[in-house]
Protein backbone atom coordinates (compact mmCIF):
# COMPACT_ATOMS: atom_id res chain seq x y z
CA UNK A 1 0.00 0.00 0.00
CA UNK A 2 1.49 3.47 -0.77
CA UNK A 3 2.66 5.47 2.22
CA UNK A 4 1.80 8.48 0.60
CA UNK A 5 3.79 10.96 3.89
CA UNK A 6 7.07 8.71 3.47
CA UNK A 7 7.00 9.35 -0.23
CA UNK A 8 6.35 13.33 0.09
CA UNK A 9 9.01 13.33 2.87
CA UNK A 10 11.25 11.06 0.58
CA UNK A 11 13.40 13.54 -1.53
CA UNK A 12 13.99 15.85 1.58
CA UNK A 13 16.01 12.73 2.78
CA UNK A 14 18.86 13.50 0.35
CA UNK A 15 21.53 15.96 2.18
CA UNK A 16 21.59 17.89 -0.99
CA UNK A 17 18.22 17.86 -1.97
CA UNK A 18 17.74 21.85 -1.96
CA UNK A 19 20.52 21.86 -4.93
CA UNK A 20 18.95 19.28 -6.71
CA UNK A 21 15.49 20.29 -6.44
CA UNK A 22 16.96 24.23 -7.14
CA UNK A 23 18.47 22.97 -10.56
CA UNK A 24 15.65 20.65 -10.96
CA UNK A 25 13.11 23.48 -10.90
CA UNK A 26 14.90 25.80 -12.77
CA UNK A 27 15.42 23.08 -15.90
CA UNK A 28 12.03 22.58 -16.13
CA UNK A 29 10.93 25.65 -16.40
CA UNK A 30 13.10 26.26 -19.65
CA UNK A 31 12.06 24.99 -22.97
CA UNK A 32 13.49 22.26 -25.07
CA UNK A 33 15.98 21.92 -21.18
CA UNK A 34 13.35 20.75 -19.73
CA UNK A 35 13.94 17.66 -21.57
CA UNK A 36 16.66 16.96 -19.06
CA UNK A 37 13.97 17.55 -16.36
CA UNK A 38 12.23 14.42 -17.70
CA UNK A 39 15.35 12.59 -17.89
CA UNK A 40 16.31 13.16 -14.21
CA UNK A 41 12.70 12.22 -12.70
CA UNK A 42 13.07 8.85 -15.11
CA UNK A 43 16.79 8.24 -13.63
CA UNK A 44 15.51 8.71 -9.84
CA UNK A 45 12.61 5.75 -11.27
CA UNK A 46 15.50 4.03 -12.46
CA UNK A 47 16.74 4.04 -9.31
CA UNK A 48 14.56 3.35 -7.28
CA UNK A 49 13.49 0.44 -9.15
CA UNK A 50 17.31 -1.20 -8.43
CA UNK A 51 15.54 -1.90 -4.72
CA UNK A 52 18.28 0.40 -2.76
CA UNK A 53 18.40 0.66 1.10
CA UNK A 54 19.30 4.62 0.58
CA UNK A 55 16.64 5.92 -2.49
CA UNK A 56 18.42 9.37 -2.31
CA UNK A 57 18.21 11.54 -5.70
CA UNK A 58 20.48 11.30 -8.32
CA UNK A 59 22.74 13.38 -9.42
CA UNK A 60 23.05 15.61 -12.01
CA UNK A 61 25.33 14.36 -14.73
CA UNK A 62 25.24 13.12 -17.90
CA UNK A 63 23.55 15.49 -19.29
CA UNK A 64 23.71 14.14 -22.75
CA UNK A 65 21.89 11.21 -21.27
CA UNK A 66 19.09 13.25 -19.61
CA UNK A 67 18.07 14.96 -22.34
CA UNK A 68 17.54 11.75 -24.32
CA UNK A 69 15.84 9.84 -21.36
CA UNK A 70 13.92 13.02 -21.49
CA UNK A 71 13.16 12.96 -25.01
CA UNK A 72 11.64 9.00 -24.91
CA UNK A 73 9.79 10.17 -21.38
CA UNK A 74 7.55 12.84 -23.47
CA UNK A 75 7.28 10.24 -26.57
CA UNK A 76 5.96 7.54 -24.47
CA UNK A 77 3.56 10.07 -23.10
CA UNK A 78 2.77 11.79 -26.29
CA UNK A 79 2.26 8.60 -27.95
CA UNK A 80 -0.66 7.81 -25.13
CA UNK A 81 -2.12 10.62 -25.01
CA UNK A 82 -2.80 10.81 -28.80
CA UNK A 83 -5.74 9.23 -29.07
CA UNK A 84 -7.51 11.12 -26.49
CA UNK A 85 -6.28 14.57 -28.34
CA UNK A 86 -7.50 12.94 -32.06
CA UNK A 87 -10.87 12.30 -30.23
CA UNK A 88 -11.36 15.91 -28.74
CA UNK A 89 -9.96 17.51 -32.39
CA UNK A 90 -11.93 15.41 -34.43
CA UNK A 91 -15.00 16.18 -32.64
CA UNK A 92 -14.23 19.74 -32.52
CA UNK A 93 -14.26 19.83 -36.19
CA UNK A 94 -17.10 18.46 -36.34
CA UNK A 95 -19.36 19.76 -33.73
CA UNK A 96 -18.37 23.25 -34.97
CA UNK A 97 -20.35 22.45 -37.93
CA UNK A 98 -23.49 21.34 -37.27
CA UNK A 99 -26.37 23.18 -35.70
CA UNK A 100 -26.44 21.90 -32.48
CA UNK A 101 -22.30 21.19 -32.36
CA UNK A 102 -21.65 22.34 -28.94
CA UNK A 103 -23.87 19.09 -27.39
CA UNK A 104 -21.87 17.14 -29.98
CA UNK A 105 -18.67 18.88 -28.59
CA UNK A 106 -19.23 18.45 -25.33
CA UNK A 107 -20.54 14.33 -25.58
CA UNK A 108 -16.75 14.08 -27.59
CA UNK A 109 -15.20 16.20 -24.71
CA UNK A 110 -16.25 13.57 -21.95
CA UNK A 111 -15.43 10.53 -24.39
CA UNK A 112 -11.84 12.53 -24.46
CA UNK A 113 -11.74 12.89 -20.68
CA UNK A 114 -12.51 9.33 -20.59
CA UNK A 115 -10.21 7.95 -22.77
CA UNK A 116 -7.28 10.47 -21.42
CA UNK A 117 -7.60 8.95 -17.98
CA UNK A 118 -7.67 5.68 -19.29
CA UNK A 119 -4.81 6.51 -21.18
CA UNK A 120 -3.09 7.83 -18.06
CA UNK A 121 -3.73 4.85 -16.22
CA UNK A 122 -1.49 2.85 -17.91
CA UNK A 123 0.73 5.45 -18.86
CA UNK A 124 2.87 5.04 -15.60
CA UNK A 125 3.40 1.43 -15.98
CA UNK A 126 4.77 1.94 -18.92
CA UNK A 127 7.13 4.54 -17.79
CA UNK A 128 8.16 2.39 -14.96
CA UNK A 129 8.67 -0.74 -17.73
CA UNK A 130 10.88 1.63 -20.09
CA UNK A 131 12.70 2.63 -16.40
CA UNK A 132 12.88 -0.77 -15.50
CA UNK A 133 14.24 -2.50 -18.80
CA UNK A 134 15.69 0.26 -20.65
CA UNK A 135 14.09 -0.97 -23.60
CA UNK A 136 11.96 1.83 -25.09
CA UNK A 137 9.87 -0.85 -26.90
CA UNK A 138 8.72 -2.57 -23.56
CA UNK A 139 6.85 0.76 -22.51
CA UNK A 140 3.97 -0.41 -25.45
CA UNK A 141 4.17 -4.38 -24.56
CA UNK A 142 0.34 -3.94 -23.89
CA UNK A 143 -0.11 -7.72 -23.01
CA UNK A 144 3.16 -7.57 -20.32
CA UNK A 145 1.46 -4.02 -18.85
CA UNK A 146 -1.92 -5.54 -18.42
CA UNK A 147 -0.67 -8.43 -16.78
CA UNK A 148 1.94 -6.24 -14.30
CA UNK A 149 -0.92 -4.12 -13.83
CA UNK A 150 -3.47 -6.85 -12.98
CA UNK A 151 -1.02 -8.72 -10.44
CA UNK A 152 -0.92 -5.17 -8.53
CA UNK A 153 -4.75 -4.35 -9.61
CA UNK A 154 -5.44 -2.16 -6.01
CA UNK A 155 -2.40 -0.91 -5.25
CA UNK A 156 -1.65 0.42 -8.54
CA UNK A 157 -5.25 1.65 -8.75
CA UNK A 158 -4.86 3.94 -5.42
CA UNK A 159 -1.61 5.03 -6.25
CA UNK A 160 -3.18 6.22 -9.56
CA UNK A 161 -6.07 7.96 -7.69
CA UNK A 162 -3.18 9.76 -4.79
CA UNK A 163 -1.37 10.84 -8.08
CA UNK A 164 -4.49 12.47 -9.73
CA UNK A 165 -5.51 14.33 -6.18
CA UNK A 166 -1.58 14.98 -6.09
CA UNK A 167 -1.54 17.24 -9.61
CA UNK A 168 -4.92 18.90 -8.52
CA UNK A 169 -3.73 20.11 -5.49
CA UNK A 170 -0.74 21.06 -7.29
CA UNK A 171 -2.79 23.16 -10.17
CA UNK A 172 -4.97 24.42 -7.11
CA UNK A 173 -1.82 25.51 -5.00
CA UNK A 174 -0.31 26.87 -8.56
CA UNK A 175 -3.34 29.21 -9.46
CA UNK A 176 -3.19 30.76 -5.69
CA UNK A 177 0.25 30.88 -6.20
CA UNK A 178 -0.20 32.91 -9.34
CA UNK A 179 -2.49 35.84 -8.04
CA UNK A 180 1.24 37.07 -7.16
CA UNK A 181 4.46 36.80 -8.50
CA UNK A 182 6.39 34.66 -6.78
CA UNK A 183 4.04 32.05 -7.40
CA UNK A 184 5.25 32.43 -10.85
CA UNK A 185 8.57 31.50 -9.92
CA UNK A 186 7.28 28.67 -7.40
CA UNK A 187 5.04 26.61 -9.96
CA UNK A 188 7.95 24.62 -11.70
CA UNK A 189 9.76 24.11 -8.77
CA UNK A 190 6.40 22.17 -7.07
CA UNK A 191 5.54 20.01 -10.02
CA UNK A 192 9.20 19.25 -10.57
CA UNK A 193 9.11 17.75 -6.96
CA UNK A 194 5.44 16.16 -7.65
CA UNK A 195 6.75 14.43 -10.27
CA UNK A 196 9.87 13.11 -8.46
CA UNK A 197 6.80 11.90 -5.70
CA UNK A 198 4.46 10.29 -8.00
CA UNK A 199 6.85 8.21 -9.96
CA UNK A 200 8.29 7.20 -7.02
CA UNK A 201 5.10 6.08 -5.54
CA UNK A 202 4.64 3.71 -8.84
CA UNK A 203 7.78 2.62 -8.92
CA UNK A 204 6.96 1.07 -5.58
CA UNK A 205 3.88 -0.70 -7.01
CA UNK A 206 5.59 -1.57 -10.08
CA UNK A 207 5.95 -5.90 -10.44
CA UNK A 208 9.45 -6.72 -11.92
CA UNK A 209 9.96 -9.42 -14.14
CA UNK A 210 12.67 -11.54 -13.01
CA UNK A 211 14.37 -10.46 -16.14
CA UNK A 212 14.61 -7.24 -14.80
CA UNK A 213 15.21 -8.18 -11.01
CA UNK A 214 18.20 -10.55 -12.80
CA UNK A 215 19.22 -7.39 -14.87
CA UNK A 216 19.14 -5.45 -11.43
CA UNK A 217 21.17 -7.61 -9.30
CA UNK A 218 23.66 -7.96 -11.84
Amino acid sequence: MVKLVEFLKEPFQDKQWPAKIAIGGVVFSVPILSFCAMGYILNAARNALKKREERLLPEWSNWGKLFTDGILYCVIGTAYMLIPFLIFMIGMAIGGSCPLGWIFGAFVTFLAAVASLGAGFILPMAICSFAATGDFKSAFAWKTMQEKIKSTAKDYAVTYLIALGLFMAGYIVSFVLGLIIIGWILMPFLFFYLNLVIMRMFTEVYPQGEEEKEEDTA
